[in-house]
Formats: C-alpha cells, sequence, structure tokens
C-alpha cells in the first residue's frame, strides 16, 4: 500500500480532480448538461417593461440576479423565442470586466418560465438526469468550485471563456440523487438566513434614509425642540485643506491611514494630519465621504475638514445625505470629474441654531448606524457558515443522512 493510497479514507476514492466519496461521480459539464450560448438582444432592449434581460451586469458575486432595468417586450417573443428562459435553467456568465474573475463562470438559476430571456456572452446550460438543477447551481457557484472555473479564463481586455473551458470542465456529486436533494435543502436553509438578513438590513437602511430626510431638514422635529434653524456655509464652519503626497507614495506596510480619491485605503509611515477629520474625494470616487480621528496622512486631490465649530456628527449626516446631490457629481470637470475647492466652501446646508439639538438629531442617526454595523457584522458570519457548508457537503467531505 502506498503512502498516498493510506491518505484517502475509507469510503473514498482518488480523481483526477480529487478525493471524493466513493459513490460520487465525476464528468463534464457537457455531459451532464445541455448547452446554448447567447446573442446580442440589444436592438430589442427597452427600459419599461417585458423579459428581464440577463448581461454581465445582471450577475453578482453570490450568483444572485441584479436587476438592471433592461428588458425586451413580451410582443417580440417571435423574435426571441430562442433565448427565454425556462424554469429550473442555468445561465452562467463568459467574460469579466474585472481581472479578479470575481463575475466570469457565475451562474444564476431560473426560478420562473417565460420571465427571463439571456443575451450575448451568457450561456444556457440545462441540467441532465444526472444532476439537479439547484445542486449544480450550489456547486458552479461555491468558492472551491468556482476559482477552479475562473482559472480556465483567458487573458485579454475583459478575460473570458470559450465555449469548450465551460463544457469541458469537471465536476463531482452524489450519484443519488436523494443526497443531492438533502444538500440542496439544508444549502437552501442557509442561504433564507442569509437573504432574509440583507432584507431586514436593506429595509434598516431604507428607514434610515427617511429618518435623514425628515431630520437633517427640520421637517420632523424631535420632541422638546423649537428652536430657529439657520442656513450655514460649509468654509465658515471649518477649514477646508488638501494633502500634499503623490498618490504612489501609499503602501501597505506603513502604520497610519493615507487617504486618496479611492474607496481602497492605502497607507503611509508618516502623517501631516491629526485630530478629527471629514475627507473628500476631489477626483476619483469624485465626492466620496470618509470620518475619520486621529493621525493620517491625505493625497493632494482630497481635501481635509477640520477645526469645526459645530456638531461634527450633525455635518456629517447632512454631507451623507445632500452633498453629492447638491453639487451635481458627474457634471463637474472635464474627461475626469473633479471638485473645485470653491465647491467645497460654498455648499450651504441647514442646522438647528441649537446644539443639542444637532447632537440629539446625530445620536438617532449614529444609533440607527450600530444597529445596521451589528447587523451586517451577523450577516458577514451567516455568509462565512454558508460558504464554510457548501465547502464540505459539496465536496463530500462531511455526508448527510438520506433515510
Amino acid at each position: 500500500m502506498t503512502t498516498e493510497t493510506q491518505k484517502i479514507p475509507t469510503g473514498y476514492k482518488q480523481t483526477e480532480i480529487g478525493v471524493i466519496p466513493a459513490d460520487w461521480d465525476v464528468k463534464e459539464l457537457g455531459k451532464i448538461c445541455k448547452y446554448q450560448n447567447g446573442t446580442s438582444l440589444e436592438r430589442y432592449f427597452n427600459q419599461h417593461d417585458g423579459y428581464n434581460v440577463i448581461s454581465i451586469g445582471n450577475y453578482s458575486t453570490s450568483g444572485r440576479y441584479i436587476d438592471t432595468g433592461s428588458y425586451i417586450s413580451f410582443d417580440l417573443k417571435n423574435n426571441v423565442n430562442k433565448f427565454i428562459l425556462n424554469e429550473d435553467d442555468l445561465t452562467m456568465i463568459l467574460n469579466d470586466k474585472t481581472s479578479t474573475g470575481e463575475i466570469i463562470g457565475r451562474v444564476l438559476l431560473i426560478e420562473k418560465s417565460n420571465s427571463y430571456i439571456f443575451n450575448q456572452r451568457t450561456m444556457r446550460l440545462t441540467a441532465g438526469s444526472d444532476i439537479l438543477p439547484k445542486y449544480l447551481y450550489f456547486l458552479i457557484n461555491s468558492n472551491t468550485v468556482h476559482k477552479k472555473l475562473a482559472r480556465q479564463a483567458k487573458p485579454g481586455t475583459q478575460i473570458y471563456f470559450n465555449t469548450a473551458d465551460v463544457l469541458d470542465f469537471k465536476i463531482s456529486f452524489p450519484k443519488n440523487k436523494t443526497e443531492q436533494s438533502v444538500i440542496i435543502n439544508t444549502l437552501s436553509d442557509a442561504d433564507s438566513l442569509v437573504k432574509n438578513l440583507e432584507k431586514l438590513i436593506e429595509k434598516k437602511k431604507s428607514i434610515k434614509q427617511g429618518a435623514m430626510q425628515e431630520l437633517l431638514t427640520g421637517k420632523k422635529r424631535l420632541p422638546g425642540f423649537y428652536g430657529k434653524w439657520e442656513m450655514k456655509k460649509l468654509g465658515d464652519i471649518c477649514s477646508v485643506t488638501t494633502g500634499s503626497k503623490d498618490v504612489n507614495e501609499g503602501n501597505q506596510d506603513g502604520i497610519y491611514p493615507f487617504f486618496t480619491c479611492s474607496k481602497q485605503l492605502s497607507y503611509s509611515n508618516t502623517y501631516s494630519f491629526s485630530g478629527e477629520a471629514i475627507l473628500i474625494a476631489g477626483n476619483g470616487e469624485v465626492g466620496h465621504l470618509q470620518h475619520y480621528t486621529g493621525n493620517f496622512e491625505a493625497y493632494q486631490r482630497t481635501y481635509v475638514l477640520q477645526n469645526f465649530k459645530v456638531s461634527t456628527k450633525f455635518l456629517w449626516f447632512t454631507l451623507l445625505a445632500n452633498f453629492k446631490n447638491s453639487l451635481g457629481i458627474g457634471t463637474i470637470g472635464s474627461t475626469i470629474p473633479y471638485i473645485k475647492r470653491e465647491n467645497i466652501t460654498d455648499f450651504i446646508y441647514q442646522s438647528p441654531q441649537e446644539e443639542t439639538e444637532q447632537l440629539a438629531i446625530a445620536t438617532i442617526l449614529s444609533d440607527m448606524d450600530a444597529e445596521i454595523e451589528k447587523l451586517e457584522s451577523q450577516l458577514l458570519k451567516y455568509q462565512n457558515i454558508k460558504q464554510g457548508m457548501m465547502q464540505t457537503l459539496l465536496t463530500g467531505k462531511i455526508r448527510l443522512l438520506t433515510k
């Protein structure tokens, strides 16, 4: 008996894609699914109603459909009938706008016939008798299988698959469909927990947005406050400066945050600013806001607001609610949008004259933020648990009772 053989547990076998249960099978996707490639249907698109279009922008990194508001009229059925999807069809995206491969190879599971239609660079996969569609959906979207599949991508302006890359890709699965069903049910329960928590978080965010619109404009007053509100100019209640560093001076080994015009945080070994600050991206992610207290460095096109004469928390929420819309981001600048210093210093907002009312409003909104952050932390735990379950159940490392 070889050393390699000794490593294989009883009831398992070595295959070309790894160790799997002895009663599982290994097959190419092309052997267990029928396939059909999409075609360009953009000429039929509308933004009103009809079949929901599935294109590259409709795939999330978790295999969820993202509604982008593109449709093809039901009246055009005869023109596009070949690409209308049926219940239990899967669709796979064959290219990716990023180089990381987070989207390419993701699949969506169609839950209702005659409601969706697939566009170019998407492939329809129809599971055969060997495998249940939802099992295949969970399997391909699992981190382990998706990473292996994404490695088949070809380089280019957008990484992409050829049809053969998908059809020749090998997967393992239980031969027993009862076992497939038990795994599906278990993962579906975990998926429901994640979806329900996501819906709750979206509801809480919507409630917070409504509260901001009412409380930050004075449309709704808190009990006990009757004082006047006044208009304030941002340049009158804080200092507005910019950083002095080049964007390339940041590194991941530094000890101080280095704020640039990107949402991705870098670090620096030096700092030019200290204390509480609100930072505004002057270009790139133009208008992006960050709130920080401590020592930090800043890029030369990042605006740094400090030395506040008002409640910083109230100002922070006011900027979050109104700053981008008031500036009309996307219309400022030439090829690359940017914000001039006067756009910031001249920004005018409403505020209660009494600082106690400012603080009361900010406290309510901060409490809402804390609740959302707690739920998002819980969501991350649920997502990790679900991925852990997929890793063990879809590889056969843990077997479920099928009786």
